[in-house]
């Protein structure tokens, strides 16, 4: 099930994460134990988080091979850096929608959201450059844990992309 989009201003949101290159098809075999290694660092080093997990991701090629980023909010800006790094979602205006169900299906809402952008005159962050798609910050928030939920009808996200 899929909310009605809406256009919503955020303030910058900083944030610990780890970056990886991975095919789209592996996304879910790869990404979602990151969020356990991420949030072991946060707790070995007295960080508190501030949201749910996200799945950020920066560019795509031809190949569907992504770099993205596994991370969590946090309340102040982070030093880190190496494997574990400290960044921070810019404050600007982000297209948001809710998304519930199984999140093997969430590419459906990508592709609704990016539909009511075009009709709406819209567009996402994004550069276009030798056949690779390079996004500004397009990112997923997962509030549901399918190991805690087992429901898969019952776990809740939400897709944001950042405006031009």
């Amino acid at each position: 099930m899929l909310s009605e989009p809406v256009i919503e201003y955020r303030r910058s949101m900083p944030y610990a994460a780890i970056r990886i290159k991975v095919n789209q098809k592996d996304i879910p075999a790869r990404l979602p134990p990151l969020i356990a290694e991420v949030r072991a660092w946060l707790e070995k080093n007295a960080v508190a988080p501030a949201g749910p997990p996200f799945f950020l991701y920066r560019w795509m090629d031809c190949d569907r091979e992504m770099v993205a980023e596994v991370g969590l909010p946090v309340n102040d800006p982070l030093e880190a850096g190496g494997y574990v790094f400290g960044d921070a979602f810019p404050a600007a205006y982000y297209a948001v929608m809710q998304y519930s169900g199984n999140y093997r299906n969430i590419q459906q809402g990508h592709r609704i959201l990016e539909s009511w952008l075009k009709k709406a005159g819209q567009e996402a962050a994004a550069d276009a450059a030798s056949g690779s798609i390079c996004w500004g910050h397009l990112a997923e928030f997962y509030f549901s844990d399918p190991e805690q939920e087992p429901v898969a009808s019952r776990w809740k996200a939400e897709i944001i992309y950042r405006l031009h």
